[in-house]
């Protein structure tokens, strides 16, 4: 069952659901919108990454990516790029999300993959969004740029994601995480430093 606002204020009344920090303005009759961080990174160059079972074989990640971090997110023609949000949220175990794009940016040409927000989820949301077009996009950070759309399971899971999760209680931009062949630590990209222009 998909969740109205009227549902999101009780959650977040009664603390089950955490978003930090909240804005009321971004809560809509069917679903929160999330807004954009000052991270990101860009597939910047061809590489090629040899990858068994989620395991790094070879190749490395910092090569695969530039992060950037600024005022401005550009999103460069027919390149993927990974984002974050402002937003720091805490899901309740019984409840999952969706996450969509806002359609104002769907309308540009944007896209995203579909993308689910695991019930028990905790920590900043890393998204991929794909521009497709010829035409670079800078947008500031603190925009809207996709809505979370919540819906309460039918039961509560055996295994939530706070017990599992990879990226649980992640803060701010995370890269995949592979573990590398031979070694117990998960390859990592670097994290943003550079300034973008």
């Amino acid at each position: 069952m998909i969740l109205s606002d009227k549902d999101i204020y009780k959650l977040i009344g009664y603390g089950k659901l955490t978003i930090n920090p909240f804005d009321i303005r971004c809560v809509g009759s069917n679903g929160i919108d999330l807004r954009l961080g000052d991270e990101y990174a860009t597939i910047n160059k061809p590489t090629i990454l040899k990858i068994d079972n989620d395991k790094l074989v070879d190749g490395n990640l910092e090569e695969h990516y530039e992060t950037r971090k600024g005022e401005w997110v550009a999103l460069y023609p027919q390149r993927s790029t990974l984002i974050t949000t402002v937003e720091y949220i805490r899901m309740p175990d019984n409840v999952m999300g969706f996450l969509e794009l806002r359609s104002t940016y769907a309308r540009l040409g944007l896209m995203i993959p579909p993308t689910f927000v695991d019930a028990g989820f905790e920590g900043n949301l890393v998204i991929e969004i794909f521009n497709p077009t010829l035409s670079t996009f800078k947008i500031r950070r603190g925009t809207r740029i996709v809505t979370l759309v919540l819906a309460r399971l039918s039961s509560r899971p055996i295994l939530t994601y706070a017990k599992k999760g990879r990226y649980q209680k992640q803060k701010g931009l995370t890269l995949p995480k592979l573990k590398i062949i031979g070694d117990e630590r998960h390859a990592k990209g670097r994290q943003a430093v550079k300034v973008a222009d």
